[in-house]
């Protein structure tokens, strides 16, 4: 049809047609954030990291929810018993495919879903998206050059942590608390502003024996809508890589047990942000030679200046009120 419709313009003349004063188009605006970009970053860092995207069915059974039959979202005409009810979360899914996979010699996991869950409360229903993350079995595939070391808490944390970092949460104020999740054993919650990111930690062992899993299960939930809520308040500026060297200190801190990592770097950073950096912890000991109830943090600490070289007079004045500040407020000592 075109063809004849071009052959008739040719003879007509293509010269002859009124060219129109006016174009008209229709524009399309994506929305900020743009969730299926934000959606592919994610997958393509987990993926880049050596983990496998799973996709399972939302419909799952309802003996996974005895505690929380109320807030259920049944079938009406269920296929099975399997079958009958709308998951609330995500984890079983994956503790099923880990299952599925170690009954096939295959123990060793990575995995990662986007999924929803709902919920039924009182006449409303409720939809939320996630984000899951799996580890289980080994970190390190085997090899001649590296130590066949088993998946932990730490590998995970770390995925979460380069997760927030690449979106800059790591800017805003995060708050870590102990997590309250009744499928982890163990674990932490994050939060912004009141509102819960992720939670992750060790798969509760009375969950994992429930399913005959053989290893430690660590799990991340993302909750995927406040993820997105919050991506708008966290901004990527760029600098320009200083001029002048930076400087480094170290402290070895003895402090109670009950003391986290997180709560020496908040309080460090309060007493300076324009010379502090950065600061890491680089050593943990807890045993012998050490009183009941203590520990020992090894923690660095990175100055630098971009207008200028920093003298030692200005970096020892921020090491005084950061050694204060953790012995007024942690009652810390100096090893």
């Amino acid at each position: 049809e075109v063809d004849v419709i071009e052959e008739i313009l040719r003879i007509y003349g293509y010269n002859n047609v009124d060219i129109p004063h006016e174009l008209t188009s229709s524009l399309s605006f994506r929305q900020k954030p743009d969730k299926e970009k934000v959606t592919n970053l994610i997958s393509e860092f987990l993926i880049a990291n050596g983990f496998n995207e799973i996709l399972s069915n939302s419909l799952t059974k309802s003996e996974y929810y005895k505690t929380n039959e109320k807030e259920l979202v049944y079938i009406k005409n269920p296929l099975s018993k399997d079958l009958n009810v709308l998951r609330q979360s995500m984890i079983y899914n994956g503790l099923e495919t880990i299952l599925y996979n170690q009954n096939r010699k295959s123990s060793d996991l990575r995995l990662f879903e986007w999924g929803n869950t709902y919920f039924k409360k009182e006449l409303k229903f409720l939809e939320q998206s996630h984000l899951t993350v799996f580890l289980t079995g080994a970190f390190n595939l085997e090899n001649w050059n590296s130590i066949n070391q088993e998946s932990s808490f730490y590998d995970l944390k770390g995925i979460v942590n380069s997760i927030i970092e690449k979106f800059g949460f790591d800017k805003l104020l995060l708050e870590v608390e102990d997590t309250s999740s009744k499928y982890l054993s163990y674990g932490l919650d994050y939060f912004i502003n009141k509102n819960k990111l992720v939670t992750f930690g060790k798969v509760d062992n009375l969950i994992q024996t429930e399913f005959d899993i053989d290893k430690p299960v660590f799990f991340a939930d993302f909750n995927y809508d406040t993820f997105l809520k919050l991506i708008t308040q966290t901004k990527v500026i760029y600098k320009e890589v200083s001029k002048f060297p930076s400087v480094r200190r170290d402290l070895a801190l003895l402090i109670n047990k009950d003391i986290n990592y997180i709560q020496l770097k908040d309080l460090a950073f309060k007493q300076d942000k324009r010379i502090l950096k950065s600061m890491n912890l680089f050593d943990v000991y807890e045993g012998k030679n050490l009183p009941e109830g203590k520990k020992s943090y090894g923690v660095s600490f990175s100055f630098s200046d971009d207008s200028k070289t920093l003298t030692d007079v200005q970096v020892d004045a921020v090491m005084d009120k950061i050694i204060k500040s953790f012995t007024n407020n942690f009652k810390a000592e100096l090893r």
